[in-house]
């Protein structure tokens, strides 16, 4: 499918869902909340990366750096061969260096330090003690390695556990799913019952690894793994900046004190965004030092470089003229260009193609044809570009509103709303007046204005997160839920709610005291709220 198709169907699909949510079939906001998302639109400029190829190994050496069984059960290189950095990785670990990896998306990462590390520990024998840690920033990151170490861990009889807040102390009725060689318990891991059943390869985070290492009921964990632990894995390691890369050098300073090792007694492997030159390289090099406690000489930064086969440039100037497109001078300055950085936005890639015209929100689609042109192209079957592209939606928590008919960014078609915008803020960015949340009534669908106003001075505000404790646009709530929300949300003294004063939809009451409409009033000295008896209001 096309770019542009993605795009395109996408943004409807969202903007439909929105509109059936809010202003359903002929609902007197539906036309200016169309303009609205027609001037705020859902989707940000996609990223595209290249799907190039990596450039493979250049011979079988790297065989000589994992065991012979290990190859063999994991089949690696039996399909096709390893790519160029990972057999560096494996030989650089087998020499007994410590790696950084900073090969780009989907360049194979994992397998960099995963092969090695099962080879080794497979060579070790059962040895009932945590020999390597997987340190990840994220426990989604934890949970995507899963199914993959089980296959592996099935595959060379290792055994494998997740160790972060989620793990439970006992299993809790035998019904849990468990993949093949994991451990799924704190009780296990720990090995409580002398039954051997603690893994080789431990999955944490640095939270979880500070209590494993002051929690009194993992001592005894620690102490029978003393001496024996040979892998440290660092995942995403450029997450780690400022005062969490101090904290994390100090804890694997104190790791090492808990483990009876040494620096120079641990392979430390870690992944690593893209980096440019030789200074990146050292640049990196030096922190992975800073943070592991090896010397500098030790660690070895590995890249990635893809395979991207040249092109007939009289051939593609050609083609490129007939079509009209740009020339083929900046369309292979372009190709160069991706498949040498993690990604460019679609505005980075149009002023490199169409530098003479300025690149806006109008012109997204008119970009995505280009692009999708010139990956139609190809030569003996090697496109001009092979890329992948990143959608990005903006997540939308409400409609916010000045209520300012004099508002330069007024709605002509409802003027008493003032600006509408999709963008939370104190302020209208237009005209300043305070922006006040839309929320809709459950039981009639009309859209009311919601605010805090000020019981001396009656001037208004936005309400704070705290008092809209609910989801107005929520679609499954129960009415308990429904009336709790209204009793958080009314509880305020302070919350007003308004609506647009419609002489023919309303009677009159019986009673005087309700008799009463209100107007905002924007002023130099601020946005009020004006009680007009006489049912002039707005």
């Amino acid at each position: 499918m096309k770019f542009e198709n993605i795009y395109k169907e996408t943004e409807e699909n969202m903007r439909l869902a929105l509109l059936s949510l809010w202003a359903p079939g002929s609902h007197p906001m539906r036309s200016a909340i169309e303009e609205l998302l027609d001037r705020e639109p859902l989707l940000a400029e996609p990223v595209f990366q290249s799907t190039f190829g990596w450039e493979p190994a250049e011979d079988d050496s790297w065989k000589n750096a994992l065991n012979q069984t290990i190859i063999r059960k994991l089949g690696i290189g039996e399909k096709y061969p390893p790519y160029k950095h990972q057999a560096e990785s494996w030989k650089a670990l087998s020499a007994g260096k410590s790696i950084v990896v900073t090969s780009g998306t989907g360049s194979g990462k994992t397998e960099c330090f995963m092969y090695p590390v099962l080879s080794d520990l497979y060579e070790q024998g059962r040895t009932n003690a945590i020999e390597a840690i997987f340190l990840y920033p994220l426990n989604a990151l934890m949970e995507d390695q899963k199914k993959r170490l089980s296959e592996y861990c099935q595959a060379t009889g290792l055994h494998f556990a997740v160790y972060n807040g989620d793990t439970p102390e006992f299993r809790a009725d035998g019904r849990d799913e468990i993949l093949p060689n994991e451990i799924v318990t704190r009780d296990e891991i720990r090995d409580t019952k002398h039954q051997g059943t603690r893994p080789e390869i431990l999955l944490t985070n640095p939270s979880m690894l500070e209590y494993i290492l002051v929690r009194q009921k993992d001592q005894d964990m620690l102490k029978e793994s003393a001496g024996k632990l040979r892998w440290i894995v660092i995942d995403e390691a450029h997450s780690y900046s400022g005062s969490a890369a101090v904290e994390l050098a100090y804890q694997i300073k104190r790791i090492l004190e808990a483990f009876d090792r040494t620096p120079d007694q641990v392979r430390f492997a870690c992944t690593s965004a893209t980096i440019g030159g030789e200074e990146g390289a050292q640049s990196l090099a030096e922190f992975i030092s800073t943070i592991t406690g090896q010397n500098i000489e030790q660690i070895k930064v590995i890249g990635g470089k893809r395979l991207v086969k040249p092109i007939d440039k009289f051939v593609l100037d050609n083609e490129l003229k007939a079509n009209n497109l740009p020339s083929v001078e900046r369309v292979l300055s372009l190709r160069d260009k991706i498949n040498e950085v993690p990604g460019m936005t679609l505005q980075q890639m149009w002023e490199w193609l169409c530098s003479y015209t300025p690149f806006d929100k109008n012109n997204i689609l008119s970009a995505l044809q280009l692009i999708d042109k010139l990956c139609e192209m190809s030569q003996d079957g090697t496109p001009i570009l092979s890329l992948r592209a990143h959608f990005f939606m903006r997540a939308i928590s409400g409609i916010y509103t000045c209520a300012n008919e004099h508002c330069s960014g007024v709605n002509p078609s409802l003027p008493i709303y003032g600006h509408l915008t999709t963008y939370k803020a104190s302020v209208c960015a237009e005209c300043g007046a305070p922006l006040l949340e839309i929320v809709q009534c459950k039981r009639c669908g009309s859209f009311i204005l919601m605010g805090c106003s000020d019981s001396q001075t009656h001037k208004i505000f936005p309400c704070e997160d705290g008092t809209n404790m609910d989801d107005y646009f929520a679609i499954d709530i129960t009415p308990e839920q429904e009336e709790e929300d209204e009793k958080i949300s009314c509880g305020h003294p302070d919350t007003f709610f308004l609506m647009p004063f419609e002489k023919e939809k309303f009677y009159n009451p019986v009673g005087k005291a309700h008799a009463g409409t209100m107007d905002i009033v924007h002023a130099i000295a601020g946005t009020v709220l004006d009680v007009c008896a006489d049912k002039d209001g707005k």
